[in-house]
């Protein structure tokens, strides 16, 4: 018997494999049918003698017997593994005598030991020894990790159990019967050693022991868990559906080889050993061991010779299990023990073979349908088998057919994810090898399934089956359920985006059909949906262009060069026959009678159609997917194979066509009978493939295996065909090997075989007019000119069937045998015609010769293609007609054009067309009569300007204009594929068309409109709202400074958890997540405290390659903020470490980058409690969250080696980047101290200048002054200058006014070299103790309220876009809010930014809160983030206070001094002021110190004034009772409703008991300056599982109650404000059965005006004269709201319209503002609207917006009361951030809106937001829909398409992928709302009648 020595496997014990180490001396083992038993009177040791290192299995069947023997005793069914002996690492049997069986000389050895019923079968436990501690407790010898005393974990008498031992992938497991009893992680090597049985006193036996190595073991792991995983499915209706789909297999084998005749079957089963092996097949395999053939790796399927050798002996099996079946041979035991032997022999030496290298085809494919095969034709034994009741060897073989089985769903390895759970969705998606017919046609996926029994498995097939059945496309490429398969164009895909139109997507469609019909009956069985029946109608049609009456088209597809001269069927026709027999129901009907005729023709080969639209099955087409053009007509077909960079072209290898190089460089197909190329292609000179521009030299060509073929560099190719006879496309031909598309501008690196193939360049042209097509050529290069061979353009080369000659003038003469030149320019009108087929002609402005070839060529079909060698009488000369422009070894920018006639009418004497242009900018054709033109506009065309046309057009393009009397028809197809190009504007000879162009999968689809008139229309628009702009590492770009940023923020591979050597610049990330910055690690709900996040290591890897531009230029990385530690690598090499969560970390990557190469920079992350660095404290006892990841943004900056500093780099005191400050302020004038510190980089000396230019904001120069500078090489020097201003427009948070400064550095010729903008604002801060706080010299009238803020939002935790923080800033300043405190760390610098254009002043804080770390880093740490935030944001004028402090926290008191110094030393000038707690250590130094006032609560206010101190009370309005439970008036859910939100407001406003609060803090001497809420908006928290819910706003920043409260505090004078300003009122009541009958109102106005009801009372409120305490008090009207009142005047008097509240405001007598409340009745229908306080969304990936869905009633009134779901689809070019795992889509509604995320793509354009009720029905509330559109990113932005491709469009959410509600489905919404409206009112008639009366 042959075995591998890789695997061991025995029914019995081997004896001869086993050494015993025996305390009695008396133990025995005997055999008996594959059972061992053994008998230990004493204490046995039995080692396996093989010691087993790395991956391996160990599983074997054990009982302990018990029926009265001498040793019976039902304890100890134990073992080791992993044993070794420390003091003789290499001899595990050196100190065997001494242990001889006795137990505790085991201390001895480093093992694993498991003893299951123990100690008297009282115990199973689990220890891991450690001999090096011999002598030692037990507690380090032998520590005890797990034990179990529980019935179920100890030995029954006589029981069998399945014991398997596994050591992979770092970890053992111990388990038993299917469950993992043991568990532990592994040390390098711990695990390799030896294995024992260990027994004591008892009596066992032992069957089916085997070790399995490495992959075999992972074999046998796979197929436990997914068999288990089947058996513990509980039965149900799916479970008795498993039973008759095995009946079915049994009778129907699966794609089986052919059975045998009975002579046969005796001829093959006499060769059948009883060792299992075919005798004949036995040197084969000896050899095949020596070779180690096993595990090599293999090129192509034909070199597998380890697969086919397995598969054909499984087959042999298979056809004796077959003839046994039939009664052909006799099925006795001996037959069934050697066909099982054959199973385990041959199955061993598949799954032993090595998962490192390839297995595809035999190994997923045959060898899986054999075995299936093999196990149902054996059903009855393998039913046997599985219940147990077989012998061993049949249930080994059963295990071991399974096994293979299962190799269809798990080989070959992806390398990613879905290998840890092959029956999964996923497993069957984006990857070559699973999808289409890789997926389910070759695969035996079905019948494994059903041979597992395998409810799960079942439910995966269903699913991928109809979900397969799809289309895919370019711009959805990530999103399409398959990569491959049919393409949104009518064509498909396979091998990546290869035109394969006949072969995968019919295979895999096909063989979802036939899965999806076996499993009707079935719980199983589905219909095929819309998408399904849409994606196969697509298909039908387009793919009956890609042949010609019963001809494909040639190199299209494999097999392009075997010898063809018959008619065959059309690939899909038996596809389509099951369509129409058996799917057609789920069609329309006219689908139906278009299937039924199409399926006629089909039939009969020629598919006419017609009756179609033109473009459908005739006429003219562009498969944009694909970059082919045709023309398809009864007479004739014409295809023109573009190529772009987008696409893959037709795969090659030696197996199938040897020359397939050439199809999609242009390849032009000229046919009429369909048989033109396929007769002559053994002799073709593929250099010479017609329509081709390439280098001659097809001697020098070699066969090369290319699965991605070749394609053309450019991402450019367009064909514009109006489906009728017109088309005009072009592309820019530069040939590239297609594996280097993922680096296009990848220059070499890996051998690249035929290099004549690559080297020139051609920008190629194509317009078809009628039945013309004229071919123009520019640009035409060899940009390798050193290569042998000159360049040629190929018209044509084809069968020469009849006569050729040269007609002239209406003269016929006929051309000769061989090669004829031809001089275009004399021969100005000559055609070279081939008599009954086509005519060329040469146009002469393009080129001077043209040459035509009538030969015959020998013929090597062989050479072409391997089939053709079984092919008799093939020709071994072909006739070839050829004719070629031949450009010459060097060209450079050389021409051609010449035109086709296809038709077979008389050809035109003058040419019925005329060339406009033809250059690499345009490419143009008119006919004739002027009514048609095409062209094509290549990247940075001109307008089109020729005999008296012109033409312009907004974006490359190809177009197609032709007008009639009636109207104008113009054709426009995208060239560049762009999906953020939403449109392209043509102006024609001074008339603008604007042409709407298809979006989503259709992008680069060809769009006709049809144009009455040609009119332009003016288009109105509303002024641009204002858009805030956000600095960038501290400044803001300049135009023209050399100095440029772009952002880093797309697509950045993403890894939760540790990893090793992820720096490496070669570490394989392909199955990272894709994510853009800012990140959090993850997407939380809206209750994310409680520690739910993820705390732990993260990592980031960013693939790009610089611009060349940036050479020569110092480059920074700027980090924002990386939460926890983190380390940056760029290109594996560490630059920088940091330590802390809130600041930049900055990093010089100028020497670091590898140009005209990937180059990857590395991130590793971790926010895990650390207590070296602040804040310190562990999130489980914090009161917010340490939410992960880079979530802040990341910039490259890339100036000059003579730059302007980051301050956060330089690490200068005071100093680095720009610094400016003020003294002397005043309304006359102000002193603006400027310093700039300056670094050369240079090798150079550098003089020159620093010039400070100053504006105002309306652009105006303020002031202008320069300072000379000089700077040494590799030095810095620092500028220091004063502007003295006279006037100024000073900054408060009244008049936020921001001077824009503006600082170059020019050298001595005046060039700049650096420079940035920077906003500043000109203001004076001081705090005087009890005068209280001064702005700009003046006291400042009123105390400041504002809030404190925490940076966190829904969903996406700390990862806020700059949008967001603006939109905080503006909603807190629209609140009357003029103070914000950071709590507790420096935020975003897009808060900052905010806070100085919308005047908000700011307390900067710096992190830390409740904790200090006695150790000296910790303190270092803090003073360094102090140094750091001042360097940040010391030049916002919001800047109020510096909070160097630890929030709350007991520090020493000497901190509290070296704090304050810190600040004063990095800020040494005027109007710097640092605030601290009045009760921490050391506050004796400060001059602002926090505390609560003295006029509130005693216990907590401040005992007595100093008065050289000013006060401020840094948070209030918290009140719970106690600081555990934390109940609280203040803590209020907003969906809580209206009596809560109104305690919580009057609690902030002026409750009822002393308390800090806003009425209070009014009411303060000017010593107290005010104060900030705890808290602006809820946040989340580690150490309470509630979130903070004290906000005026909810975590999406919806407002409560309150927010209207302050909202009422601020001034009621209107101003032109960025924020609100002015009067307002608002009504805090919902009018609910359940509202309170007091109604609330907020305020700023003199007198307050409420009416209830139509004509009903008013009440009138006057705001009291007294200037004392808040602003606005809350107002109550008392006893107003009734619902009984509402109820009369609904029900009975029919008015509901006309109840209402009313709150009027009124200032000196007239109303200024109003809001009014209605209730809400029925809800009708959702609302949808957008929260971004009008600005825009910006397309950076980055950016994200609020939209609200809220359920309303017929009017619009929302309906608070409800508790629906909202589920919400995104069309266009925005995703929904979240899904439902999370709450966030569906999302809950909560007081009667359902917030969303949307965030944008990369590229700007329209996005639809779909909202409905989760649960629909016709009585449920209708649809909303609602378009944004983004803008074009404020940076440039870096990464690479592929990468960015990558990243998610979908949330998690069941609905991420939904369709759309088109918009007569939302039509048909209404329409039935209102024809519901109409049956309800009978039903509200019957319930009056029965019910209550008027």
């Amino acid at each position: 018997m042959l075995l591998m020595p890789l695997l061991a496997v025995a029914s019995e014990l081997d004896a001869g494999k086993w050494v015993a180490e025996d305390a009695s001396g008396k133990f025995r083992m005997t055999a008996t049918d594959g059972v061992t038993e053994i008998v230990a009177p004493d204490g046995l040791t039995l080692w396996y003698d093989e010691r087993l290192t790395g991956n391996y299995e160990i599983s074997y069947r054990i009982q302990v017997v018990m029926d009265g023997g001498r040793y019976d005793r039902l304890s100890d069914m134990n073992c080791f593994w992993g044993a070794a002996d420390p003091e003789h690492p290499d001899d595990i049997y050196a100190r065997g005598k001494w242990r001889a069986g006795v137990f505790k000389n085991y201390n001895t050895l480093n093992l694993f030991y498991v003893g299951y019923g123990g100690n008297h079968n009282s115990t199973t436990r689990f220890r891991v020894y450690h001999g090096e501690y011999y002598g030692q407790g037990d507690d380090r010898v032998k520590p005890l990790l797990k034990e179990y005393t529980d019935g179920p974990h100890l030995l029954s008498p006589n029981r069998w159990y399945e014991v398997v031992i596994t050591v992979a992938d770092g970890r053992t497991t111990y388990a038993v019967d299917g469950e993992v009893l043991f568990s532990h992680s592994l040390e390098k090597g711990q695990a390799d050693g030896y294995f024992a049985l260990r027994l004591l006193k008892n009596r066992v036996r032992v069957s089916d022991f085997t070790v399995r190595k490495a992959e075999a073991q992972f074999a046998f792991t796979n197929y436990r868990r997914y068999y288990r995983e089947a058996r513990e499915r509980v039965a149900d209706e799916k479970t008795e559906a498993v039973g008759k789909l095995r009946d079915y297999f049994f009778r129907h084998p699966h794609r089986a080889v052919k059975p045998v005749d009975e002579a046969e079957a005796a001829r093959m089963y006499a060769l059948l050993g009883e060792d299992g092996t075919f005798s004949d097949l036995n040197p084969t395999e000896e050899q095949y061991n020596r070779e180690n053939v096993w595990n090599r790796g293999y090129a192509n399927t034909p070199d597998d010779r380890a697969g086919i050798f397995i598969a054909d002996a499984l087959n042999r099996v298979y056809r004796l299990a077959e003839a046994a079946r039939r009664g052909s041979l006799k099925k006795d035991t001996e037959f069934l023990n050697r066909l099982s032997r054959a199973v385990v022999h041959y199955g061993n030496l598949e799954i032993a073979r090595s998962n490192d290298k390839p297995r595809f085809h035999a190994s997923c494919f045959a060898i899986p349908t054999a075995a299936v095969n093999i196990y149902f034709a054996c059903m009855e034994e393998m039913d046997r088998a599985e219940r147990g009741e077989a012998d061993a060897e049949v249930r080994a073989a059963c295990d071991m057919l399974k096994v293979l089985g299962l190799q269809s769903y798990t080989q070959p390895l992806r390398r990613d994810a879905t290998d840890r759970n092959v029956v999964s969705v996923e497993r069957f998606r984006n990857h070559v090898w699973w999808v289409g017919g890789n997926a389910l046609a070759y695969r035996s996926l079905l019948p494994v399934a059903v041979m597992y029994s395998s409810v799960p498995m079942l439910d995966v097939l269903a699913e991928v089956c109809q979900r397969g059945i799809s289309v895919t496309s370019q711009t959805t490429y990530s999103d399409a359920f398959w990569t491959e398969g049919f393409t949104a164009d009518g064509a498909g895909w396979g091998h990546g985006m290869q035109c394969l139109i006949w072969g995968y997507p019919i295979h895999g469609t096909s063989a979802a059909l036939n899965m999806l019909k076996t499993l009707r009956g079935t719980p199983w069985a589905k219909n095929l949906s819309r998408e399904n029946t849409e994606a196969l109608m697509t298909f039908f049609r387009g793919g009956s262009w890609y042949y010609r009456d019963g001809y494909r088209l040639p190199c299209l597809d494999r097999g392009s060069y075997v010898y063809c001269d018959k008619e065959s069927a059309i690939p899909y026709r038996n596809m389509l026959r099951d369509v129409v027999n058996n799917w057609k129901e789920s069609f329309t009907s006219a689908e139906q009678a278009e299937l039924e005729q199409l399926l006629a023709e089909v039939e009969a080969r020629r598919i006419r159609m017609d009756g179609y639209s033109g473009g459908v099955y005739q006429g003219t087409r562009w498969f944009f997917n694909n970059d082919d053009l045709m023309k398809h007509t009864a007479d004739y077909h014409l295809m023109v194979n573009m190529a772009s960079v987008r696409c893959d072209g037709l795969e090659s290898a030696d197996f199938a066509d040897n020359y397939n190089f050439y199809p999609t460089d242009g390849m032009t197909l000229f046919q009429r009978r369909g048989d033109e190329y396929f007769r002559i292609m053994g002799g073709w000179d593929v250099t010479a493939s017609p329509g081709v521009t390439a280098r001659e030299g097809m001697d020098r060509l070699v066969p090369v295996t290319n699965w991605r073929g070749y394609c053309s560099r450019h991402n450019f190719a367009a064909g514009a065909a109006d489906g009728g006879d017109y088309a005009a496309g072009g592309y820019i031909f530069e040939k590239m090997y297609g594996p280097d598309k993922e680096n296009p501008d990848y220059k070499g690196g890996h051998p690249k075989k035929n290099a004549l193939l690559y080297g020139f360049k051609a920008y190629k042209g194509y317009f078809i007019l009628g039945d013309y097509l004229v071919a123009l050529g520019a640009g035409v290069t060899n940009l390798e000119p050193e290569q042998e061979g000159n360049i040629r353009t190929t018209l044509d080369q084809t069968a020469r069937t009849s006569p050729v000659y040269l007609l002239e003038k209406g003269r016929k003469k006929l051309l000769p045998m061989g090669m004829t030149t031809l001089d275009a320019r004399q021969l100005k009108n000559a055609w070279i015609v081939q008599e009954g087929q086509f005519a060329y002609r040469a146009l002469p402005n393009y080129q001077s010769d043209l040459h035509v070839a009538c030969e015959n060529r020998p013929a090597d079909w062989a050479r072409m293609n391997e089939q053709n060698r079984q092919r008799k009488d093939l020709p071994a000369e072909v006739p070839v007609l050829r004719l070629w422009i031949d450009h010459g070894r060097t060209p450079v920018a050389d021409t051609y054009g010449y035109a086709v006639y296809l038709g077979q009418g008389e050809l035109a004497r003058k040419l019925p067309f005329e060339v406009l242009r033809n250059d690499t900018l345009v490419q143009a054709v008119r006919s004739a009569d002027r009514k048609v033109i095409g062209a094509v506009f290549y990247p940075e065309a001109p307008a089109l300007e020729a005999k008296g046309l012109k033409l312009e057009v907004s974006a490359p393009c190809a177009l197609v204009l032709r007008e009639t009397e009636e109207a104008c028809f113009v054709t426009v197809a995208d060239a560049c594929m762009d999906a953020s190009l939403k449109e392209i504007a043509l102006k024609w000879n001074g008339r603008d068309i604007r042409i709407a162009l298809p979006q989503g999968m259709y992008s680069g689809k060809p769009v006709l409109s049809y144009l009455i008139a040609l009119l332009l229309f003016p288009l109105y628009e509303m002024q641009a709202a204002y858009q805030p702009e956000f600095s960038t590492a501290g400044f803001y770009e300049l135009a023209n400074s050399g100095r440029e940023v772009y952002s880093m923020n797309p697509a950045w591979r993403f890894h939760k958890g540790a990893v090793t050597g992820a720096e490496a610049i070669d570490f394989n990330d392909r199955n990272w997540k894709m994510v853009s910055l800012p990140d959090g690690i993850e997407y939380v709900p809206t209750e994310a405290s409680g520690c739910i996040n993820y705390q732990g290591e993260v990592w980031y890897r960013k693939h790009f390659t610089p611009a060349d531009e940036l050479k020569g230029k110092k480059l920074f990385l700027h980090f924002e903020a990386i939460m926890g530690k983190s380390k940056v690598f760029v290109n594996g090499n560490l630059l920088t470490e940091h330590f802390g969560g809130y600041l930049p970390v900055v990093v010089d990557v100028t020497d670091a980058l590898n140009w005209e190469t990937d180059n990857v920079i590395a991130v590793w992350a971790d926010n895990s409690n650390d207590p070296s660095y602040p804040p310190g404290k562990a999130q489980d006892v914090l009161d917010y969250t340490y939410f992960g990841g880079i979530y802040r943004d990341c910039w490259l900056i890339a100036h000059r080696p003579v730059f302007i500093t980051d301050p956060n780099f330089e690490n200068e005191m005071a100093s680095g980047g720009l610094f400016v400050s003020y003294d002397k302020v005043s309304d006359t004038s102000a002193e603006i101290i400027l310093k700039a510190h300056i670094r050369n980089d240079s090798k150079k000396n550098f003089k020159g200048v620093v010039e400070y230019e100053l504006q105002q904001p309306d652009g105006t120069q303020a002031a202008f002054l320069n300072d000379v500078i000089q700077v040494r090489p590799g030095k810095a020097v620092t500028s220091k200058d004063k502007i003295m201003l006279k006037s100024p427009l000073l900054w408060s948070p009244e008049t936020p006014t921001l001077y824009n400064l503006i600082v170059r550095i020019r050298d001595n010729e005046g060039n700049v070299v650096d420079g940035y903008r920077r906003r500043i604002g000109i203001r004076s801060v001081e705090f005087k103790g009890k005068d209280g706080f001064w702005l700009n010299g003046k006291p400042y009238p009123s105390p400041l309220i504002g809030a404190n803020r925490h940076q966190d939002f829904a969903v996406v935790g700390n990862a806020v876009a700059n949008s967001i923080h603006w939109r905080d800033a503006k909603k807190l300043r629209d609140a009357g809010m003029k103070v914000i405190r950071n709590a507790h760390c420096p935020q975003d610098p897009a808060f900052m930014d905010a806070c100085d254009e919308l005047g908000l002043f700011v307390i900067v804080n710096t992190p830390g809160w409740q904790f200090w770390n006695d150790a000296p880093e910790f303190a270092q740490r803090v003073y360094s983030d102090i140094r750091n935030l001042v360097r940040r944001d010391r030049n916002h004028p919001c800047v109020w206070l510096w909070e160097p402090i630890l929030n709350e926290t007991w520090y020493p008191a000497d901190f509290a001094q070296n704090t304050l110094d810190i600040v004063n030393q990095e800020y040494p000038y005027p109007y710097c002021y640092s605030g601290c707690d009045s009760e921490a250590r050391g506050h004796e130094v400060y001059p602002v110190l926090f505390t609560h006032p003295a006029n509130a609560d005693k216990d907590w206010a401040i005992k007595s004034l100093d008065p050289k101190i000013t006060y401020f009370t840094r948070e209030w309005g918290d009140n719970v009772d106690d600081w555990n439970s934390h109940n609280s008036p203040s803590r209020v859910a907003r969906n809580w409703g209206e009596q809560a939100m109104l305690i919580q407001a009057q609690h902030y406003a002026a409750p009822r008991y002393p308390f800090t609060c806003y009425d209070v803090l009014c009411r303060t001497p000017r010593q107290h300056v005010g104060g900030c809420l705890w808290h602006s908006f809820d946040h989340q928290r580690g150490y309470h599982p509630d979130p903070f819910y004290g906000g005026v706003m909810d975590v999406f920043r919806q407002p409560k109650y309150a927010y209207y409260m302050f909202k009422a505090q601020r001034s009621p004078e209107k101003q032109d404000r960025l924020f609100e300003t002015g009067p307002m009122v608002h009504i805090a009541h919902e009018m609910t059965p359940f509202s309170p009958k007091d109604v609330t109102v907020y305020s700023n106005c003199d007198e307050v005006r409420l009416t209830y009801n139509k004509g009903g009372k008013t009440w009138t409120y006057t705001k009291p004269a007294t200037k004392e305490g808040m602003p606005s008090p809350v107002i109550t009207f008392k006893d107003i709201y009734d619902f009984m009142i509402d109820k009369n005047m609904s029900m009975r008097k029919k008015k509901q319209d006309e109840v209402f509240l009313l709150a009027e405001g009124i200032i000196d007598g007239k109303v200024v503002a109003t809001h009014e409340v209605r209730p809400a009745r029925r809800p009708e229908k959702v609302l949808l609207w957008v929260d971004n306080e009008n600005t825009d969304l910006k397309a950076d990936g980055s950016d994200f917006v609020t939209v609200v869905a809220a359920i309303a009633d017929k009017n619009g009134n929302i309906k608070r009361l409800n508790n629906y779901y909202v589920k919400f689809h995104v069309e266009g070019e925005g995703r929904i951030l979240g899904g439902a795992n999370i709450l966030a889509n569906p999302a809950p509604v909560k007081w009667g809106t359902a917030p969303v995320l949307i965030q944008s793509t990369l590229k700007p354009g329209k996005i639809k937001i779909t909202a409905s009720v989760l649960f629909e029905g016709s009585q449920m509330p209708a649809s909303a829909v609602l378009e944004l559109e983004s803008k074009p990113a404020a940076h440039p932005l870096i990464y690479t398409e592929s990468e960015a491709a990558l990243i998610s469009m979908n949330s998690d959410s069941p609905f991420g992928q939904s369709a759309a509600k088109s918009a007569s489905e939302l039509e048909q919404e209404r329409l039935l709302k209102e024809r519901n409206a109409q049956k309800l009112k009978e039903v509200e008639k019957q319930q009056a009648d029965f019910g209550e009366k008027k």
